[in-house]
């Protein structure tokens, strides 16, 4: 294996050769038998193979494809040595081919790879690997010998990526598997020369994954053979990598090491060269997306290595007929203790387990004469290698990595022991010494970590069968953590002898003796630490002044140091003593070096930006060309000098370049230079291709929108193209319904009342005043809430959001320039800091959502914070600045976030350049000069430009949201070019209408009325009198007033209770937020005066089911109707029968309602119920009174994808609950995607759909929506699945698809199996025409209807429930059963001859109180739920 560079050699001739016969039909790759060592260790086919079944001749197969599927591809009829081979019947054989670790199946050119759902996907094919007696035999469906891979490897596989299949077979005792790669070719493609951008985004990748091959390798060989050990590298692996090497440099066509002179590195620019030439050569066999796949599974190979070293060999376990052996690994001896007068059978085997890949053979000696050894030595799992000591045929591998056991049989009964005892605090592990003798324990532990209850995690190995921890008490101490100051014995519990043992635990809190400087540093210069004479040096430049500088230092822990008196000089060490935490001492002296003199004053460099100055030493001028959107005004060059050198101004200092700028450089040796910088701004280009580009698109994209647009955001694009300001009566787009999509907004989304004023803005259409818009029809959410002011809604949302709420917020509101009144909640000026606030990076939203936060502060720009926060994102934008969770741009022009590279970021990005005048398609730091540029990169790309629609990513689907979000990034770089270009910033939303107004400031009461009667109001001396007559309640009115436009009471809160003849203030507010208003309103009573109140009290409602239960109002609405009426609007619980209620409400004293308003009878308030109230002096009221039910927000689907594996979960609505089983048990679930789908109406889910979460114990998602009930999910991933890569996939069912349990509202189900029905049992009144059933099935199994699916049970349903097995059928029916309460009371009504009664205002109980009429009901109108007391 020395013999490295020359095989590489080898290898690079087998590439160039590779390179050839790719391009040809027959694919003439290495035979799979010569593998070079791997996994069959022979040299050469003509020696004896270790594998069995190695040797087989064996094909490809499959019944997917056949002969008249291809059409490039040539067939034999016999064997004439073609790898291609045919039957009578049309069936396709292929032989064999690949690189050792890779088999390449050909696929016809037809094929097209799909993975959509209900698509084709016709890469994917079911395969089988038959063999047959010789590769002479002409292979036919009748001759099959046998099978080289079980028939599981080949089923379902999608060959468009290479997919692992295993070879398995037992060698030495041992199982042994061999992991292969098979991946389909289709037989005539060639990469076209568009997808060379894919493939050369990858040459880093690749870069990467070549060298860490090449490392790994090379460290491999670095060993000496024989001297392998346990936790090494397996030698063999050293050829399963070059395998892996050759896979990739021979089948995905790039360059190797050692070609033009690079050795044994690879570099970037010669893998971009070679991938570049491979493609324009028309060599490159295989799409962008298979070299990706197939470096992945490089990457998989080389972490397969990492994982697997070799194995301790370690017996764990032996056990002779039913007795535990003691194993003393120390001694190398298992004792089995018999008992003294058991029988035992002699010829029984003992059950040996050991540890990892390692097999345990008896080696010598008889068991029951004390003479047995038995070895264990570790193994590789791939090859028949076994490190049992040197082997001659193949020395390259052989390792001693094997321990003896002796076995020793002993009669008698031995007493429980202790092994190990150790305790893991923090991490960190703490091993005790065990004393048999003595029954004792003793660990010491840091007396640093003893405080007052710590605890820890105790592991024990003991001879036992069990064992308990206990306290001083012996009471047994439980928990995965135990208080170690409560731990006082261990209890060995033994159940085979029936001795068990008591052992004392003694922990001692020592002092640590560690008193180490781990690291120095003097100001900003590092020192260097010699352990051995315990010296330290740092080296700082020539002339630096170190008297003033401040060390930092690291010393162990819990250790102290103090220095010796006296400044910092060169060449003077300064001690410095270390002190442990048990006073142990150790000295350190510490010496600054000065480094040598540097003469030079001269500038090495002159950098603005990317763009470098030319410097004329001799001339001593710097001169530097910048961007035509550089503000000359405030630039901060970076400048590099020699070492000890200073410039005045600094470095990184602001200046003012509006004129040229003298700059002083001071050596080292104080000799000066001055230097004049000139700065020069470059002229503004523009790249008419790519505006004639975007122009084209955005016409396209308009044209198709005005007939087909129903997405706020296309709407808004046209509003962008038509720039037209709209007064009401004028025409909207063709298929914008104003009012309907003003109502279809979210109430608990910022962003959803942000994106309706941008587009109805971007419109021409004033959204203070929609009403006006809509034929003066006022626009009522069905809330009941008036939301024609679209804009007052917004700068008063209810609740805070998001980052991309305030951002979009500013936006909407600066579009149409809007007024906002001094006491909203969101003012500019508070929505402007929380962006200036908000740091980047931490919202989750990836590199979108600085360009969105960029792009809200345009109006803002010449602010400085502003200009610091513009600056910022800028930085990232380059990746010049590091942001969590945000990665810059790409050396190629591309834009990753939010878990691809795609066109919306680039839309984004584009448009916070444009913003800040930057030119993103001739900018010097986004272009190259040669006409690669971020715009063209992104057109090329994603644009598909015969039709005008945009891709999300490449290879995908045309998409929706990446065409818009592209429509409005090119508008808004076309407006930037209109504007001006580079260098003048501008924003396609700045670029609007003016719709500010002056808010009134008149804040007068112009009506007051109360109780039916008009207040009498004095302007002049801001009173109000109102006389009411003698006896009436004043408790409780709310009176109604008419203000001036705009205006709002500030004070008191309604209702109000009066006092008779006592003033009270009524405060009102203007328009405008600030003008202020009082009134002092006085209510009086007089006895000639009869009652006109008409007032139904919408705050005393309340409901009740048909069984009197009483039912939660979740939220009252009043409105005012069309017709003047006065309309109440009643939000009840999901669970409310709206058909069947009880109604309760108070009205004005001596009022008459012609509608039981107590009660007493059941209403059907689904629809509109008319409520007429009569006053005392004949004065009638009608109200409109209507119930409606809330329903919970859910979700609909909540999936994870492991690798290419998708876990969907299973869904439990009633209990809140998602389960997601089957995943691998060794999954790594700590940064899981979760893909989720919300039900309808459901608006917002937090934690947010792909944001990855950790999912190791069970997370919490809540989901809301405008007018539903917010619900929490837990949802729990099981590792419950077999490992990675098993030998019966996780996904294989074993059983009869079945419906587990099925429920409705919590009524569960009787389920038949055996007569496939269901039966559900619920109370008389359900209304049962839909219902949603929470649906539980078998594992691998769907059902439809899907669980949660609203459905029609008022006549039986059909559910299907289908798996990979079948599918079977249950008919579900739903009975009705009426409560024993509700039975009494139909029977009470029937009998019932009373008349209604109207409302009673005595408060008074059934002691007295009361209305009664003639053995009428008596209520208790104290109780909150109004509830019958008695009859």
């Amino acid at each position: 294996m020395k013999n490295r560079k020359k095989r590489r050699s080898l290898i690079a001739v087998v590439g160039a050769l590779l390179a050839l016969c790719l391009a040809a039909t027959v694919l003439a790759k290495p035979f799979v038998g010569n593998t070079a060592r791997w996994p069959e260790l022979i040299t050469s086919l003509s020696e004896e193979v270790l594998i069995p079944g190695y040797k087989d001749a064996w094909y490809i197969t499959s019944d997917t494809w056949h002969v008249s599927d291809y059409t490039k591809v040539s067939f034999a009829n016999g064997n004439n040595g073609n790898s291609h081979m045919k039957d009578a019947d049309g069936n396709c054989y292929f032989r064999p081919r690949g690189t050792g670790v890779l088999y390449i199946v050909p696929v016809p050119s037809s094929a097209v790879h799909n993975t959509s759902a209900g698509g084709v996907n016709g890469f994917q094919a079911d395969l089988s690997f038959p063999t047959y007696a010789s590769y002479s035999t002409v292979p036919s469906r009748s001759n099959i010998k046998g099978a080289h891979f079980s028939a599981e490897e080949g089923k379902g596989l999608d060959l468009y990526y290479p997919t692992i299949i295993y070879y398995r077979y037992e060698y030495g005792g041992a199982e042994r598997e061999i992991p292969f790669l098979i991946m389909g070719q289709q037989e005539d493609y060639r990469m076209p020369e568009s997808d060379l951008p894919k493939l050369l985004n990858q040459a880093p990748r690749f870069v990467r994954v070549m060298n860490r091959l090449n490392d790994m390798m090379a460290e491999m060989e670095a060993k000496t053979a024989g001297t392998a050990q346990a936790g090494d590298y397996h030698p063999v692996y050293d050829f399963m990598l070059d395998r892996v090497y050759s896979m990739l440099t021979g089948t995905m066509q790039t360059p190797l090491a050692g070609v033009d002179g690079t050795g044994m590195n690879f570099t970037k620019a010669l893998v971009e060269k070679r991938m570049t030439k491979l493609v324009k050569d028309g060599d490159a066999a295989f799409t962008p997306e298979q070299c990706e796949a197939l470096l992945t599974k490089a990457e998989w190979y080389m972490d397969f290595v990492e994982e697997n070293r070799i194995s301790e060999p370690k017996m764990e376990s032996f056990t002779l007929a039913g007795y535990p052996g003691q194993i003393d690994e120390e001694a190398g001896t298992v004792t089995v203790y018999i008992p003294e007068g058991e029988h035992v059978d002699k010829s029984a085997e003992p059950v040996i387990t050991t540890a990892g890949w390692t097999v345990c053979t008896k080696k010598s000696g008889d068991l029951w004469a004390n003479t047995a050894v038995y070895n264990v030595a570790a193994y590789e799992k791939t090859t028949p290698v076994t490190y049992v000591g040197k082997v001659e045929a193949y020395h390259e591998f052989w390792a001693n990595v094997q321990k003896d056991y002796q076995v020793i049989i002993e009669h008698g009964t031995p007493e429980a022991q202790i092994r190990d005892f150790s305790v893991e605090i923090d991490g960190k592990t703490y091993t005790a010494t065990v004393d048999d003798t003595e029954k004792t324990v003793s660990l010491n532990l840091p007396a640093s970590l003893h405080t007052h209850g710590v605890q820890g995690t105790v592991s024990v190995r003991h001879t036992g069968t069990a064992y308990q921890l206990l306290d001083e008490s012996g009471q047994a101490l439980t928990g995965k953590q135990i208080s170690l100051d409560a731990l006082k014995k261990i209890q060995i519990e033994d159940t085979v002898y029936h001795k068990p043992s008591t052992y004392d635990v003694q922990i001692s809190w020592v002092k640590s003796k560690e008193c180490k400087i781990l690291s120095f540093r003097l100001g900003t210069y590092e020192g260097v630490i010699d352990e051995s004479n315990h010296s330290i040096t740092v080296k700082v430049p020539y002339g630096k002044d170190i008297s003033s500088l401040t060390p930092e230092i690291t010393v162990s822990e819990h250790a102290k140091y103090t220095r010796s008196d006296g400044a910092w000089q060169f060449n003077e060490p300064v001690t410095y003593v270390v002190t442990a935490e048990d006073g142990t001492i150790q000295t350190y002296k510490v010496t600054v070096v000065e480094a040598a003199l540097s003469e030079s004053c001269e500038m090495t460099s002159f950098k603005v930006g990317n763009a470098y100055g030319v410097i004329d030493q001799d001339a001593g001028t710097v001169t530097v060309t910048v961007s035509a959107d550089t503000n000359l005004s405030m630039v901060k060059p970076v400048i590099g000098l020699p070492e000890g050198a200073k410039v005045s101004p600094a470095s990184e200092e602001m200046v003012d370049f509006t004129r040229p700028v003298k700059y002083t450089v001071t050596g080292a040796s104080g000799n000066t230079k001055v230097y004049t910088v000139t700065l020069t701004k470059a002229e503004a280009t523009i790249d008419s291709d790519i505006q004639a580009r975007c122009q084209s698109m955005v016409d396209k994209i308009i044209a198709r929108y005005r007939t087909s647009a129903d997405d706020n955001w296309e709407f808004m694009n046209i509003g962008f193209y038509d720039h037209q300001k709209r007064e009401p009566g004028d025409a909207l787009p063709k298929n914008l319904d104003l009012e309907a999509a003003v109502k279809k907004l979210a109430r608990n989304k910022m962003t959803d009342y942000d994106r309706g004023i941008m587009m109805l803005t971007a419109l021409g259409v004033d959204c203070t005043k929609l009403d006006e818009y809509n034929n003066g029809n006022k626009i009522i959410h069905s809330s009941g809430v008036d939301i024609s002011d679209l804009v007052a809604q917004l700068y008063n949302y209810p609740e805070n959001d998001t980052i991309n709420g305030p951002a979009f917020w500013l936006i909407a509101m600066d579009m149409g320039n809007y007024t906002i009144p001094k006491d909203a909640k969101y003012t500019r000026e508070s929505m402007l800091n929380t962006l200036l606030n908000h740091t980047y990076g931490t919202d989750g939203f990836g590199l979108d959502m600085v360009g969105m936060i960029m792009q809200s502060l345009y109006p803002y720009r010449n602010e400085p914070a502003v200009q610091a926060k513009l600056q910022e994102g800028l930085q990232i934008i380059l990746g010049e600045k590091a942001a969590d969770g945000v990665r810059g741009m790409e050396d190629n022009y591309t834009f990753y976030s939010t878990g691809s590279y795609n066109s919306e970021v680039v839309a984004q990005v584009i448009c916070a350049l444009c913003s800040m005048g930057i030119d993103p398609a001739t900018d010097p730091r986004f272009s190259d000069g040669n006409g690669n540029s971020v715009m063209k990169k992104w057109m090329d790309t994603y644009a598909s430009e015969s039709d005008g629609y945009f891709y999300h990513i490449t290879g995908g689907e045309k998409d929706q949201l990446a065409t818009y979000e592209a429509c409005y990034a090119m508008q808004w770089y076309l407006g930037f070019l209109k504007n001006g270009g580079s260098g003048h910033p501008y924003s396609l939303y700045a670029d609007g209408f003016d719709f500010n107004k002056s808010f009134s400031k008149e804040a007068s009461i112009l009506s007051f009325t109360l109780e039916g009667k008009q207040g009498v109001i004095d302007e002049d001396a801001a009173t109000i009198t109102v006389t009411l007559p003698e006896g009436i309640s004043l408790s409780g009115l709310t009176p109604e007033i008419e203000l001036s436009e705009g205006a709002k009471l500030l004070s008191p809160d309604l209702p109000y209770s009066f006092i008779k003849d006592e003033p009270v203030a009524f405060q009102v507010q203007a328009e405008d937020g600030e003008t202020t208003k009082i009134y002092h309103v006085t209510v009086t009573q007089s006895a000639g005066v009869t009652s006109s109140g008409t007032t139904l009290k919408a705050d005393t409602i309340g409901i009740q089911d048909v069984n009197q239960r009483g039912l939660e109002i979740q939220k009252i609405t009043t409105s005012t109707g069309a017709d003047g009426v006065t309309e109440i609007l009643l939000l009840l619980g999901p669970e409310a029968d709206l058909t069947k209620l009880r109604l309760y409400a108070e009205t004005s004293e001596r009022a008459t309602s012609d509608v039981s308003l107590n009660y007493k009878k059941v209403l059907d308030l689904s629809d509109w119920v008319t409520i007429t109230l009569t006053a005392e002096d004949g004065t009638t009221r009608a109200y409109r009174i209507k119930a409606t039910k809330n329903t919970y927000a859910s979700i609909a689907a909540f999936s994870i994808s492991i690798g290419e594996e998708r876990y969907n979960g299973t869904i439990d609505h009633d209990k809140g609950q998602i389960l997601i089983q089957g995943v691998p048990s060794n999954a790594d679930v700590t940064a899981l995607v979760p893909n989720i789908t919300l039900s309808e109406g459901t608006t917002r889910c937090i934690p947010l759909s792909g944001t990855a979460q950790d999912f190791t114990n069970p997370v919490d998602y809540t989901v809301t929506g405008d007018g539903l009930i917010a619900r929490t999910y837990q949802v729990t991933v099981l590792r419950n699945g077999a490992a990675v890569n098993p030998s019966i996939p996780d996904n294989e069912v074993t059983s009869a698809p079945t419906i587990t349990a099925f429920s409705i509202d919590g009524c569960q189900g009787v389920i038949d199996d055996t007569a496939g029905t269901i039966q559900v049992t619920m109370p008389m009144g359900t209304d049962t025409t839909s219902l949603i059933p929470s649906v539980s099935v078998s594992s691998g199994a769907t059902v439809t209807p899907v669980s949660g699916a609203a459905v029609n049970l008022s006549a039986p349903v059909v559910y299907t429930v289908s798996n990979s097995r079948g599918s079977r059928t249950y008919t579900v029916t739903v009975v009705l059963e009426k409560s024993i309460s509700n039975q009494l009371w139909e029977q009470m009504e029937q009998n019932n001859t009373i008349k209604d009664e109207q409302v009673s205002h005595d408060h008074s109980t059934l002691s007295g109180g009361g209305k009664s009429d003639g053995g009428s009901y008596n209520y208790d109108q104290t109780s909150k739920d109004h509830s019958w007391l008695s009859r």
